[in-house]
């Protein structure tokens, strides 16, 4: 991110994006690894003109990686005004003492893609990342009717984190099951999966904010009957922060 000043871009003398100083705060505990993830609602003072600003960028197939649908960038006020709030929150939430972010990445996303056009690895839950220190920030701007983001066990090997001391037993174990996944029907994934057990669901919900650690298993909970459209005001639209973290010096 940049460091242009938050403040330079006003909606009626405020912040376009000004977080809200009534969004309410929960922390929800998962599984049995001693996981959390902080659900924040009605997270931002305005969210129509973040939905709105998304209506004049350009989404691209290209800024997708392995995202089932196109990404555009996000205003970098926004970005920087959710890492200022969240960054205190994690700390303090995760006990890492005091942090620093390193690293920022910050996109718009829509889902789009049919559940036949759908890779393996788009078909299981997945983490962005290993690393214990890398955090998620997912902001809904679509409503209950587009599902929610769900988080998992994996069943065999019971991991419901992929440290970085887990990925060679997780990558094998991914691989001995191959076989078996391709023999199953092609679509999102859902709670009767052979492989992974369903451990939390938070719903879509307008102006919810989810804060997870990057390497916790999830998925994207998508209904059958969810319009795969790539218009930001009809489609299941969501704002994403990846943020890396390092310890800071005392």
């Amino acid at each position: 991110m940049n460091s242009e000043d938050p403040s330079s871009r006003s909606r009626s003398g405020a912040t376009a994006f000004a977080l809200s100083s009534k969004a309410r705060i929960q922390i929800m505990p998962v599984g049995v690894e001693g996981e959390q993830i902080i659900v924040i609602d009605d997270a931002l003072q305005h969210p129509d003109e973040l939905i709105r600003f998304a209506t004049t960028q350009r989404f691209d197939e290209t800024l997708n990686g392995l995202y089932p649908g196109p990404r555009a960038p996000l205003p970098l006020d926004y970005a920087e005004a959710v890492v200022a709030r969240a960054t205190p929150l994690i700390a303090q939430s995760w006990k890492l003492g005091p942090i620093r972010p390193a690293h920022v990445d910050c996109v718009y996303s829509i889902v789009t893609k049919a559940p036949k056009q759908l890779l393996p690895m788009q078909r299981h839950p997945h983490i962005d990342t290993s690393s214990p220190w890398h955090f998620a920030v997912l902001h809904f701007l679509c409503d209950a009717h587009f599902g929610g983001t769900a988080f998992f066990r994996h069943r065999t090997t019971g991991f419901e984190t992929i440290t970085p001391d887990r990925e060679a037993i997780w990558n094998a174990a991914l691989e001995k099951e191959k076989p078996r996944r391709a023999a199953l029907p092609v679509r999102y994934i859902a709670d009767d999966d052979p492989d992974f057990e369903r451990i939390a669901t938070v719903g879509a919900r307008r102006n919810r904010m989810l804060i997870y650690r990057s390497n916790l298993l999830h998925s994207g909970v998508i209904p059958t009957d969810m319009p795969l459209v790539a218009d930001p005001l009809r489609g299941r639209l969501t704002a994403n922060i990846f943020i890396g973290y390092r310890p800071t010096s005392p």
